[in-house]
């Protein structure tokens, strides 16, 4: 079996094998996996206010790698959150 994730699906692959009481996939591959926020504290603090968590917030990604002009605060939160679920000493175990 192998797993493949781009960005977020980076984290929720390994989210997945972490929660996992199966084997292990065999092999995965990770693209451009979103295990890091490189954006300033405002925007996770927005992300955290129910009359702001809607903003956008204009994207960070490279102009030529956009998909989206602007992301909702809400979305970084999100994306923080689930970066903080993962334990790699947990994921170290499973090989």
């Amino acid at each position: 079996l192998i797993v493949v994730g781009y960005s977020l699906g980076g984290v929720l692959a390994l989210l997945a094998v972490q929660e996992s009481n199966v084997q292990p996939p065999d092999k995965m591959v990770l693209i451009a996996p979103a295990l890091t926020l490189k954006i300033p504290r405002l925007f996770l603090t927005l992300a955290n206010l129910p009359l702001l968590n809607q903003l956008p917030i204009p994207s960070l990604t490279p102009r030529v790698d956009r998909r989206w002009c602007s992301i909702p605060a809400k979305w970084y939160g999100e994306l923080r959150d689930a970066q903080s679920l993962l334990d790699y000493n947990k994921l170290k175990e499973k090989k």
